[in-house]
């Protein structure tokens, strides 16, 4: 029936004296009826008025015939207009305490309706059974009701308040954040929300508070913090999984660690009752960032030391899996028996020092230096593969070219270091870590140093300390603490042992059992033997690549190659690989696939050196980097990349 037909049957019932309040029980009056649809001519609502309907009968749940018209987006105003005009009551509740206001700022109709409802008297304060005054449930309605914020601002222009709170003390700036709605808060703040306002414990998603970064002060996003609750099962719902750093640019990642700092010192000066949120927005954002400032020392509500036994032992110290921020693994390294005590401590306090200033894709994250009761921890995250040594056993298909150019990278980035190199002093495939994703981290620093540093204070086991299998001729050879001295050039012949591990999956003079044997052949210059079985030249141990091992092994330490060659010569590798498996493969990855994230942040650095090819002229080091021990005809060696039969220990 068209609107015509419609207006025309109406008057002719009511001609013929029709009731026009006249309804069955629980049913809807005529003017309810009229006014709920959407498409129904004012004309048919004026003959209902003009014959006696009383707007202010109530229908099912209460409802005015106002409440009828604004039920539905697409009543003309001049309906509301003759309603209201006719005695409907702009402040009538419904069943649930909604007004005809509530109903117009949540139903998509245009502001002037909310105006027209205004001018008329209805109330901008008026709260519905939850408490929810028509503001309130404005901020609901962003989704549905696009001229929300115009709804706002004629509200507040009558008197509403925006931070009236519901039954629960609930803000609606609150309810925002609970719901997600980022760009809502964003725009109550705006308007003046106070973030202090209201008194109730709301869910809040940490991300979304992360969102409001660069939108509003620190200050601000530090009181919802400090007012919001983060329930602990939103820490382990897994919603917020990491996400690589990478999707930020340089100005949003600061952003964030000025935000991790201020929420650090926050949650510190909180009671214990009141760091649950902190520790829950902090979580989140080390998930984001893979970054946790760690000065000053990570207090005791940051981490949990799980009881039973140490997870790993080492030679000096044990490691511990425990819990960082609530939910992220971690490694707690601690020393144990004699070195417990004080020299343990100035251990680990020297490795934190030097650890502590390290970033990068491919060196393990340090987290900070922790003491729980009196035993001092150093904390990073839980490499789930562990180590190399160990990741190359268990996973006998894994790339080994591209795992070594990774530990190139990291060992290039610790060279090259401002102000002051970082030499390491113990690389191994112990202390080479491999991430969940299978990338290698550069790991363990307790015999790391910075050149700067005074070596002679330094004592005599953390001089001597290491292992001959990738110790340098020279170190062994040395008669005082200065000749001992590490620099970048045993890091790189220890970097040449690691090729030879990764390769064969067994530590370099594997035949050999005792170390002081090992100490003497190293001492004489003797290279560990070439493996040549099919197995290990398969996993891609080349005329090249041996030669790349040997060159890190001259007996020299001015002709090693540095770690910037190293870089080079193990990408050209990867690359020659690439494009010789192109033809065969379509699924052959890509180098920036192979390399991981440290392919985009290392770019720069792989044509920043020139490459010094064996044989080439090159600087020497500086006086304090290079070895102290006069050449020796008998350390001189020939450094063929023949392959030799590699012979078992019974031979």
């Amino acid at each position: 029936m068209s609107a015509r037909d419609r207006t025309a049957t109406i008057s002719a019932l009511l001609d013929a004296r029709a009731d026009p309040n006249a309804r069955k029980k629980d049913d809807w009056p005529p003017l309810h009826l009229a006014a709920q649809h959407p498409h129904q001519p004012p004309s048919a609502i004026q003959l209902l008025l003009q014959a006696g309907a009383d707007p202010r009968i109530r229908g099912p749940s209460g409802r005015t015939a106002l409440h009828s018209a604004l039920q539905k987006p697409g009543c003309a105003t001049t309906v509301l207009s003759m309603l209201l005009d006719a005695g409907a009551d702009p402040n009538a509740k419904d069943n649930d305490g909604e007004t005809p206001l509530h109903y117009a700022v949540q139903n998509r109709f245009p502001p002037s309706a909310t105006q027209l409802l205004l001018k008329s008297g209805a109330d901008p304060r008026a709260r519905d059974k939850n408490g929810r005054t028509p503001l309130f449930w404005a901020t609901l309605a962003t989704k549905r009701n696009t001229h929300w914020s115009e709804h706002v601002a004629a509200l507040r222009s009558a008197g509403a308040d925006i931070d009236d709170p519901d039954v629960n003390g609930v803000t609606p700036l609150y309810e925002a954040l609970s719901r997600r709605s980022v760009e809502t808060a964003f725009s109550l703040l705006q308007l003046g929300a106070d973030p202090c306002a209201g008194h109730a414990d709301i869910s809040i998603p940490p991300r979304f508070i992360i969102d409001l970064i660069g939108k509003t002060s620190m200050e601000t996003i530090l009181a919802i913090v400090t007012r919001g609750s983060f329930q602990s099962e939103y820490i382990s719902s897994g919603e917020d999984q990491r996400v690589s750093s990478r999707g930020f640019n340089e100005s949003e990642k600061e952003e964030r660690k000025v935000l991790v700092r201020a929420l650090r010192e926050r949650m510190l000066e909180q009671p214990t009752s009141g760091r649950q949120g902190f520790i829950a927005m902090l979580s989140t954002l080390y998930g984001m960032l893979d970054w946790y400032p760690p000065d000053p020392a990570l207090h005791e509500c940051e981490v949990a030391l799980p009881q039973g036994r140490p997870s790993h032992f080492g030679g000096f110290a044990d490691c511990w899996k425990g819990l960082f921020l609530g939910r992220h693994e971690i490694a707690m390294k601690t020393f144990r028996g004699s070195l417990a005590e004080e020299a343990g401590t100035r251990r680990l306090a020297r490795e934190a020092r030097v650890w502590s200033q390290l970033s990068h894709p491919n060196v393990l994250l340090f987290l900070g230096l922790c003491t729980l009761g009196s035993v001092p921890y150093l904390i990073s995250p839980w490499m789930e593969n562990g180590h190399a040594l160990d990741f190359v056993r268990k996973q006998p298909d894994v790339d080994r070219l591209r795992l070594l150019a990774q530990v190139a990278i990291g060992l290039d980035y610790l060279h090259s270091s401002k102000p002051e190199p970082v030499i390491h002093g113990d690389l191994r495939g112990a202390n080479i870590l491999i991430s969940l994703s299978g990338d290698a981290r550069i790991a363990d620093f307790g015999l790391s140093e910075l050149k700067k540093e005074i070596y002679e204070s330094y004592s005599t086991p953390f001089i001597t300390a290491g292992n001959p299998r990738w110790q340098a001729p020279e170190i062994l050879a040395a008669d005082s603490k200065e000749a001992a001295r590490r620099n970048t050039t045993t890091d790189v012949f220890a970097y040449g042992r690691v090729m030879l591990e990764l390769f064969t999956a067994d530590v370099p003079f594997s035949y050999i059992p005792g170390s002081t044997t090992v100490t003497m052949m190293v001492m004489r210059g003797e290279l560990p033997q070439r493996p040549c079985d099919d197995e290990v030249i398969k996993r891609g141990l080349d005329d090249s690549v041996w030669q790349l091992m040997t060159d890190c092994w001259h007996a020299t330490p001015s002709e090693r190659p540095r770690a910037a060659d190293l870089v080079i010569r193990l990408t050209e590798a990867l690359k020659a690989r690439s494009t010789s498996k192109s033809s065969t493969s379509k699924t052959e990855p890509s180098l920036e696939i192979a390399l991981g994230e440290s392919a985009h942040i290392h770019a720069e650095s792989l044509t920043a050196h020139p490459l010094v090819r064996p044989g080439e002229a090159k600087s020497s080091p500086s006086e304090k980097e290079s070895s102290t021990v006069e050449e020796d005809p008998t350390n001189e060696r020939e450094l063929s990349p023949r392959p030799r039969k590699r012979l078992r220990a019974s031979d």
